[in-house]
């Protein structure tokens, strides 16, 4: 235990210093489609649009940035945040959702005049309510191809300022970075069940830098993985942690797991799945969905820490592959806690180099 208690204090005091970075982005392309027809588009305007105009005309906001240019291979995005500026409504505080796209688009030359929400005759390359790159290939549904799903869902009111942030955020951004060819962004869908919701955004070309769109990761470098999730107290009075001992290197054969705050002698289950969650369960959080895969258990010793190798040569950690991220969590008995009688600790979200 002795030689264990070394090594989990010194991965943390060498993990701590480089465990974070933060950049912003901008985007690489925006647009707005326009129902009233697959003739109109806005590719190279100074604004993009969302919601219902008061003549029943629906918008819709596509906008794409560029991650795996400005992040390393192997990092682990820890949050996502896109910052966009409302600059005109005649409507008060309305949901617009943001959705990951499925199939990619064009920003073409069309320049609107005046405030823009007409529109502008659709140029070669436009994306349009019909067309993702005008004049002919189409998307498979008119309005765009997105997962069904939001990935976040924010309140716009009267500006100026505001921002969309989740964990689905940062799951799509990690999925960019591990594989820059699925990256086709979100798009910005408002109310389009009444009139007059519309919301104009200032876009990638604004003239007022401080107002063009901006997308903020916050990220681990390679080999550092990240937790994320929130942990409830046990009956230690601690949140249980989960820690990787090893850097995530698929070459060393296995990933070093340990749980640790756990109340003494508990029966622990580790398990890990491909995407972040943050959903009651028990007494705490569970912080991995999709695809579950359970590691097996291990008894946390008397000072409340459990281990637990996931061997990448043997199932289920044979799933892992190089440069794919996995989410990690730990679950554990805690009965003296009463209600449901089990906890978990916070989420490991980690990218396996080579």
């Amino acid at each position: 235990m002795t030689s264990f208690r070394a090594a989990f204090t010194l991965l943390t005091l060498l993990a701590a210093p480089a465990a974070a970075g933060t950049i912003t982005l901008a985007p690489v392309q925006d647009s707005t489609l326009h129902s009233e027809n697959g003739n109109l588009a806005n590719g190279a305007g100074d604004f993009f649009f969302t919601g219902e105009t008061a003549l029943g005309a629906k918008r819709r906001a596509l906008i794409r940035f560029d991650v795996s240019s400005a992040l390393p291979a192997g990092s682990t995005i820890v949050s996502a945040s896109l910052v966009l500026n409302m600059s005109q409504t005649a409507a008060g505080p309305v949901d617009v959702a943001l959705h990951r796209v499925l199939a990619s688009w064009g920003e073409g030359a069309s320049d609107p005049t005046g405030q823009e929400g007409a529109g502008a005759a659709a140029l070669v390359g436009d994306s349009t309510w019909t067309q993702r790159f005008f004049p002919a290939t189409p998307w498979t549904t008119p309005g765009g191809d997105f997962a069904a799903a939001p990935s976040a869902v924010h309140s716009v009111d009267q500006g100026p300022g505001d921002t969309w942030s989740s964990l689905q955020m940062a799951n799509d951004v990690q999925s960019w970075l591990n594989a820059p060819a699925t990256n086709f962004g979100w798009t910005l869908i408002g109310d389009e069940t009444q009139l007059i919701t519309a919301k104009r955004f200032d876009s990638r070309t604004h003239p007022t830098l401080a107002n063009r769109p901006q997308l903020v990761i916050d990220f681990t470098p390679p080999s550092v993985p990240a937790n994320y999730c929130t942990a409830t107290p046990n009956t230690t009075g601690l949140p249980g942690h989960l820690t990787a001992l090893n850097a995530p290197v698929l070459s060393s054969g296995a990933l070093q797991l340990a749980a640790s705050n756990l109340p003494p002698n508990t029966t622990c289950t580790f398990f890990f799945g491909a995407e972040r969650a943050e959903t009651p369960l028990g007494n705490g959080n569970l912080c991995v969905t999709s695809n579950l895969l359970r590691l097996g258990t291990a008894q946390a010793s008397a000072g409340g820490v459990a281990l637990r190798n996931a061997v990448y040569t043997s199932a289920p950690a044979n799933a892992i592959t190089p440069f794919s991220t996995w989410c990690f969590q730990a679950q554990y008995r805690n009965v003296a806690a009463g209600g449901a009688g089990f906890n978990q600790t916070d989420g490991l979200a980690v990218t396996f180099l080579p």
